[in-house]
């Protein structure tokens, strides 16, 4: 249908410029354009230091004059803010790694095993002990509001169940692979560190 309107997705993120690291971010930046009309709106935002005003004008002005369908949005400081400024959009929160988890480690050291063998009460309350509290609280806040969360299929996803509970809300990817960049010619290697090690 030559007149059937798009989708208008508005995509928000915390990283500024996409390197390497986040291939899978710029992937599905790139499927969105396929389908849908969408904007992206980005600035560096650390979780310390929260959305700044800059980034605040920024999301206020897209919202304004693209007026998205949907907020697509990565980074759970991001997200909180936007649940908070905007609590009648429609969400879909893509989380990457689970905050909770990061809590988790950090308070108890525990592997995933460990927390997989854990009643769900007790990780709950290990996960809102300590400095991470306030992270693992935003992130529960955000997980009760957004309309679906994307996440790390498998034990990730188990994870993020046994922690918020979401039911069909969640929505499981795989990793994506992507080709790994050309060899590093020998002669530029010289001068680094090389280890090799027994099989």
């Amino acid at each position: 249908m030559l007149n059937e309107k798009k989708l208008r997705i508005l995509f928000l993120h915390p990283y500024g410029t996409l390197g390497d690291w986040n291939h899978r971010l710029q992937r599905q930046i790139e499927l969105m354009a396929e389908r849908c009309d969408s904007k992206i709106v980005t600035r560096h935002t650390s979780p310390i230091n929260g959305v700044d005003n800059i980034f605040q004008a920024q999301i206020k002005d897209a919202m304004q004059n693209f007026k998205p369908d949907v907020l697509y949005v990565n980074g759970f400081v991001v997200a909180h803010y936007i649940i908070k400024t905007y609590p009648k959009a429609k969400i879909v929160y893509d989380m990457g790694s689970v905050i909770g988890r990061q809590a988790l480690i950090e308070q108890s050291r525990m592997n995933y095993s460990a927390m997989e063998e854990k009643p769900i009460k007790e990780l709950r309350e290990i996960a809102g002990l300590g400095f991470a509290r306030n992270f693992y609280v935003m992130e529960k806040e955000v997980m009760s509001k957004v309309s679906a969360i994307i996440c790390w299929e498998g034990r990730e996803a188990g994870l993020v169940q046994k922690l918020y509970a979401l039911g069909d809300r969640l929505k499981e990817i795989s990793m994506i692979v992507h080709e790994t960049p050309e060899p590093i010619p020998f002669e530029e290697k010289e001068d680094r560190t090389m280890t090799v090690v027994a099989k």
